[in-house]
C-alpha cells in the first residue's frame, strides 16, 4: 500500500513538473528529491542504505515519467541501472549543489536523446 502511495504521490509530481511551462517550472518535489548532489555523492561512497533509498526514489521518478508521460514503454530502455547510476554520479559530481530532483530531470532528458517518444 505505501509503495502504490508513494508512486501515486511521485507521479501527481512529476505531472505537476511536466504540466507546467519550462519558464514557470515551479513546483513542489517530494521525499528525497530535495537533498544535494553532494548529499547523494556521499552516500554512494560509503552510506549503501542511504543510496539505495535515494536509487530507489530516482527509479519512482522514472516510473512516474513512463506512466504519464513518455509515449513509449521505458524512456530508460537499453540502460541498466549501473549506467543510470553513473548519470547520475556525473551529473551531481559537476553541480554538487543542485537537487536530486534536478538530477533526475537532467537524467530524463539524456535518456530522451537516446529513446525519443514514439
Amino acid at each position: 500500500m505505501k509503495a502504490r502511495l508513494f508512486r501515486l504521490v511521485g507521479g501527481a509530481a512529476l505531472l505537476a513538473l511536466l504540466a507546467t511551462p519550462a519558464t514557470a517550472a515551479e513546483y513542489t518535489t517530494l521525499a528525497y528529491g530535495g537533498i544535494t548532489c553532494e548529499a547523494w555523492a556521499n552516500a554512494r561512497s560509503g552510506r549503501a542504505q542511504d543510496a539505495a533509498v535515494y536509487e530507489a526514489w530516482i527509479l519512482g521518478f522514472l516510473s512516474a515519467y513512463n506512466a504519464f508521460v513518455f509515449k513509449g514503454p521505458n524512456v530508460a530502455a537499453g540502460s541498466d541501472f549501473d549506467a543510470l547510476r553513473g548519470m547520475i554520479d556525473d551529473y551531481c559530481k559537476d553541480r554538487p549543489k543542485d537537487d536530486l530532483d534536478s538530477a533526475a530531470q537532467s537524467l530524463i532528458k539524456q535518456l530522451l536523446a537516446k529513446n525519443p517518444p514514439q
